[in-house]
């Protein structure tokens, strides 16, 4: 009896978590146009710069998520859609974070931000800055490459140091 009981409450328990809404997923389901992506994404960016470099780190973390699933429901803005300043926030907030996992974060998203850096949402100098980071964090030394580099080649010399996956390479 005890035990069907507990099956009981554990099947429900499990069936009612998995139906909890995440309320940032919620509030970008509700982000049907350019402009109200925009807006959201412009938000999230005065959020994280007004703060930087003195950034909370929940504020940072709230930002990290809100970064992370927009880019998973709906890839990387295009800044012909959305503006510079929206196409530019998650590049922002995945090159800033703090977290214990950043290179986790870095890695996990890379490939979203290069395709953004191939569609020209990303530029060379954000992109370079991004890999010179992540440089620094995996390696825990500056990037020292030649004083005069072609962008791209630098991005290139970055990418091959870090390992990463591209078409670039």
């Amino acid at each position: 009896m005890h035990r069907l009981l507990f099956a009981l409450l554990s099947s429900f328990l499990l069936l009612y978590c998995s139906n909890v809404a995440d309320p940032i997923t919620d509030d970008l389901m509700k982000l049907t146009n350019p402009i109200d992506k925009k807006d959201y994404l412009e938000k999230v960016h005065k959020d994280h710069q007004g703060l930087t470099p003195n950034l909370p780190l929940d504020i940072a973390a709230i930002n990290e998520k809100k970064v992370g699933t927009y880019l998973e429901l709906f890839g990387y803005p295009k800044k012909a859609e959305v503006g510079a300043i929206a196409a530019q926030t998650p590049w922002l907030v995945i090159h800033e974070s703090r977290s214990e996992n950043r290179l986790d974060i870095r890695t996990k998203y890379f490939p979203i931000l290069f395709k953004a850096y191939l569609n020209g949402d990303i530029t060379d100098s954000q992109m370079i800055s991004f890999l010179k980071r992540f440089h620094e964090y995996k390696f825990g030394e500056l990037f020292k490459g030649k004083d005069v580099f072609d962008p791209k080649d630098e991005i290139n010399t970055l990418i091959g140091l870090l390992n990463l996956e591209t078409s670039m390479n």
